[in-house]
């Protein structure tokens, strides 16, 4: 297995100089963006993008408002610059010297990110359990606070609570809203700190442009070819391309870096739902499947599916070396559940967590799933607000209470130290677990609101990628400096909903708004 996983970052290199042709015939395409009054501007992000393609190629321009593009493929192509507090640029022919000139926005309200609207509710206790509730498959943004150009009346509040409840409650197939949520409540707290319909629209400021290192990032983005769908995971193959579960569309899309085209796999079960995915012996695949409580395994060589039911609804997947095929009850409560899945002969162990009710009846909502290199597993409770270890080989358990109150703990990673980093959703915050010590060391994110939702460590540099939620934004954290570094993304409300890292240090990440919001797959490089 660690030989079909390593292959795909010799390949991937190559790949990209297969994407990178001549272009305009031997140049980079450069230019400088500059306001109306001839300044330059730095931190604007340039877009290209070939008339036949569905990929877009995105650099930050410097502090002298100059960009550099890598080389791109022959043909035309239209390039695109934009900043938050400025109106986007037409999109023009490419030339290999392009300036752009762009004019400032006063009105940026329909730009920002949907950090800059949570920014709006008080922090605290009852903010972080909304952010638990209301934020997590959907970004809080302009469109949900407003209404026909209006602050939401309290009418429609209620009726937008109700119809969320009603969806995802706690007493529905997919309770990930828990029972204490009360829409009346809700509803008025809503108003008191956002607003009404006779209030005036919220006035932002624009946040300040990315600089230095910040900057220092090629983006390159491929639109899904269903815009309906939701690419909950991702996973590069054996031969360099991008797996993809298309959880609205019962289908497994694998990318191909060089060309942007999707092919797809149709997953032979009806209203599969694939959410998680690992790669196991043979490039075979490992793919959960949420509404029939199973877990797919398909073949690519033969071109053939094997479903195994596991009698729940699943979260994560991770494959041990011991022929494991590991998954945790996404809604299990008690008892709560972790199990495998034996991939040699079909049979399913499971193991009850020794975790206390919680308070309102609900569950913990059992979340993110990773194996250290001792093979012990480290799990989070989205509610719960616990990290959990289990040992397979003694069949114990720990459980640790992360130190922030309704933290939102969500998808975790091994360093190469073997310490837990933990993406604290609701606190907006980066925790580190010393398995050694029994400690837990937070780190506030530098981006109020942001959200993380995942998070990846770079096992050559122990750099910490942190893929956020709210604030249309990836950023980087250096344990040893405890610096942040913040990549603002090309594409609003890009809700990262799963990341992960290639040898060559690049974070790949799926934009899994629901319902479907430009769903994108985007590859973060940084630049020498």
């Amino acid at each position: 297995m660690k030989r079909l996983l390593a292959l795909p970052f010799v390949l991937l290199p190559l790949l990209f100089l297969a994407l990178a042709g001549q272009p305009f015939p031997d140049d980079e395409p450069t230019g400088v963006v500059r306001d109306a009054t001839g300044a330059p501007l730095p931190g604007v992000l340039v877009t290209a993008l070939r008339a036949d393609s569905v990929v877009a190629v995105t650099v930050v321009t410097d502090t002298e408002g100059r960009y550099v593009l890598p080389s791109l493929p022959d043909g035309a192509y239209h390039g695109r610059a934009h900043r938050i507090g400025y109106k986007p640029s037409a999109s023009v022919p490419l030339a290999a010297e392009q300036d752009f000139v762009l004019t400032s926005e006063e009105n940026v309200f329909d730009q920002m990110p949907s950090s800059a609207f949570l920014g709006l509710l008080p922090d605290g206790e009852d903010k972080r359990h909304f952010v638990l509730d209301c934020a997590g498959c959907h970004q809080f943004d302009q469109k949900q606070i407003t209404l026909d150009g209006k602050l939401r009346a309290r009418d429609s509040w209620l009726q937008r609570t109700n119809q969320m409840l009603s969806f995802a409650g706690a007493h529905t197939g997919f309770p990930v809203i828990s029972p204490s949520r009360d829409a009346e409540k809700t509803t008025e707290w809503l108003l008191a700190h956002v607003g009404g319909p006779d209030d005036p629209l919220p006035a932002f400021t624009p946040p300040p442009p990315m600089t230095g290192e910040d900057a220092n990032v090629v983006i390159t983005e491929y639109d899904l070819p269903v815009p309906y769908d939701l690419p909950h995971d991702l996973l590069p193959d054996a031969e360099g391309q991008i797996l993809i579960t298309g959880m609205m569309t019962a289908q497994m899309y694998r990318l191909n870096p060089a060309t942007g085209h999707f092919a797809t796999v149709p997953i032979p079960v009806q209203h599969a739902g694939p959410r998680a995915l690992d790669l196991g012996p043979y490039g075979r695949w490992w793919v959960l499947l949420g509404n029939p409580r199973q877990i797919g395994v398909y073949d690519p060589a033969e071109e053939t599916w094997a479903m195994h039911d596991i009698g729940m609804y699943p979260h994560s997947i991770k494959l041990d070396d011991a022929g494991r095929v590991w998954f945790n009850g996404h809604f299990t409560k008690e008892p709560e559940l972790i199990g495998y899945l034996d991939a040699a002969t079909g049979e399913v162990t499971t193991y009850e967590v020794p975790t206390p009710p919680m308070p309102d009846g609900g569950t913990t909502m059992p979340y993110g799933l990773r194996i250290d290199a001792e093979g012990t597993l480290w799990a989070t409770q989205l509610i719960g607000n616990r990290l959990i270890k289990f040992v397979p080989k003694t069949e114990a358990f720990t459980l640790y209470e992360l130190p922030t109150p309704v933290s939102g703990p969500r998808r975790p990673a091994i360093g190469p130290d073997g310490a837990v980093w933990i993406p604290q959703f609701a606190a907006n915050k980066l925790a580190r677990f010393d398995p050694a010590t029994e400690t837990f060391t937070e780190y506030p994110l530098p981006l109020p609101d942001a959200l993380p939702y995942v998070v990846r460590v770079d096992p050559r540099t122990g750099v910490v990628w942190i893929a956020t939620a709210g604030a249309d934004a990836v950023l980087r954290f250096d344990p040893a400096t405890e610096r942040f570094f913040v990549h603002r993304l090309p594409t609003q409300k890009a809700l990262v909903r799963h990341m992960e890292l290639d040898a060559t240090g690049a974070a790949w990440v799926a934009y899994g708004n629901s319902p479907a919001t430009d769903p994108k797959i985007a590859r973060l490089e940084i630049r020498d």
